[in-house]
């Protein structure tokens, strides 16, 4: 799955309504792969520059400044994607 042209530049998106069953990461290079919630068993924290996403399958590793509150979304079940960033870029909701 390739990131669509017009993707947003946001670290990441949130679901304002839907079906929240799919998280999707998008990595730099435009491919991505879309994951069932359902799959996430445990997220693990590093202070605010690292989140771990274990999966049945794999893990996930994000890292980057101000994780925190996307932590939080994720354990909500309220993020829609994740996009990988260069190091100066930032969520920018």
């Amino acid at each position: 799955m390739k990131a669509p042209r017009n993707a947003p530049k946001a670290s990441y998106g949130t679901f304002s309504a839907g079906d929240p069953s799919m998280l999707v990461i998008y990595k730099q290079n435009g491919l991505g792969e879309a994951l069932r919630y359902s799959h996430l068993v445990r997220i693990s924290f590093s202070g605010d520059s690292q989140l771990s996403l274990i999966m049945t399958d794999c893990i996930i590793t994000l890292e980057g400044s101000g994780l925190d509150e996307l932590g939080e979304r994720l354990q909500r079940r309220t993020v829609r994607y994740v996009l990988e960033q260069g190091e100066a870029v930032g969520n920018t909701q």
